[in-house]
């Protein structure tokens, strides 16, 4: 039997088309050598740059018709003592006012609308950088108002400072009143207050309404204890730029014959003190030793009618005695000449 054997060959199959074209790495590359790749940063850059042109499209868009067409200012540095009628009365002097305004938030700046642009514009000139109370205005524009049929403030001639000149003569009128030992003790007003007042007046040569106040308060209060004179003291030098009136002050205190004998010998030790601390390095605290030595004459006067009026001549050598142990030591200070010092005795023994 014959076994037909089949003889196998090898056969071409055909491969599948591949579609993907394969590279070698590094193919494709050389390429795209050629063109460009744009970077991240430099996209980043063109996005910004083109925003910024946009948003000053934008800014010229808005800021233009604001500055040719408003009459609004904004006024910034305003006193702390300012209100609106001070403020439209201020800015009048260039021109009628149509509105005023001081956010209750902010007192510090204001906004004044006129009735005019030309008005707005000159006094923004005159107003920018002015001095008031000693703030430095700044003045700006802001966005426009409508604007009333009549103005608030008619314009008017008075001069940039008539603010400061109503206020310094109300202060000459207060300060016209002397010094009553039954007024008031107690006070109202903070140290915040009566700081921005003496930086206010700090030029002016004047006590404030405030710092007279506190000042009368703790004269009708003073007592022997060193605590209590030591802190009227330090008021006064913290107000030696007016120590005329403060000096004024304290001596009218001196003369009233119902003030009880020891507060007056507080309140000369007072003058003591405020006499020996005027040589301290305190500004304008050398003004007292003026103050003082032009006004001591007729307290000397009054304290001899005084010890005249004391029942027994034992209290009233004690009192004596009080007093030229004051003289003694402004002898030892030289706060005072000796030739006046001896004057001073001779006022209350009546001698010579």
């Amino acid at each position: 039997m014959t076994t037909n054997s089949t003889t196998s060959e090898p056969q071409n199959i055909p491969k599948a088309a591949n579609p993907l074209v394969l590279k070698a790495f590094g193919e494709d590359e050389e390429e795209n050598s050629a063109q460009p790749r744009p970077t991240r940063c430099g996209a980043m850059s063109s996005f910004l740059r083109e925003l910024q042109e946009e948003q000053t499209i934008r800014d010229s868009q808005m800021s233009e018709p604001k500055a040719t067409s408003t009459t609004n200012l904004r006024v910034q540095g305003l006193p702390s003592s300012c209100t609106e009628v001070d403020l439209g009365h201020y800015f009048a002097q260039w021109g009628n006012v149509a509105s005023v305004k001081i956010p209750l938030l902010a007192s510090a700046h204001g906004f004044v609308a006129y009735m005019l642009r030309n008005d707005a514009e000159g006094a923004m000139r005159a107003a920018d950088g002015a001095q008031w109370e000693g703030h430095t205005l700044t003045v700006t524009w802001s966005r426009a108002l409508a604007l009333p049929a009549t103005p608030r403030f008619c314009k008017t001639a008075m001069a940039v400072h008539t603010y400061n000149e109503r206020k310094r003569q109300a202060l000459e009128m207060e300060d016209n009143v002397a010094f009553d030992d039954e007024g008031y003790a107690s006070l109202y007003s903070t140290d915040a207050e009566e700081l921005s007042e003496t930086e206010a007046l700090r030029d002016t040569k004047m006590l404030g309404p405030l710092a007279r106040r506190r000042l009368e308060v703790m004269l009708r209060g003073l007592t022997p204890r060193r605590e209590r004179i030591a802190r009227c003291m330090a008021l006064a030098l913290d107000h030696a730029e007016a120590a005329d009136k403060v000096a004024e002050i304290i001596i009218a205190s001196l003369q009233i014959v119902s003030t009880p004998i020891p507060r007056k010998i507080a309140r000369l030790h007072l003058v003591s003190d405020i006499l020996y601390n005027s040589a301290a390095r305190v500004p304008s605290a050398w003004r007292y030793r003026d103050a003082f030595s032009t006004r001591l004459l007729p307290v000397f006067t009054h304290f001899r009618a005084v010890l005249q009026l004391l029942p027994t001549q034992e209290e009233a050598a004690c009192v004596q005695r009080q007093i030229f142990h004051v003289l003694d030591c402004w002898d030892a200070w030289l706060v005072v000449s000796p030739a006046f010092a001896a004057e001073l005795r001779r006022a209350i023994t009546a001698e010579g």
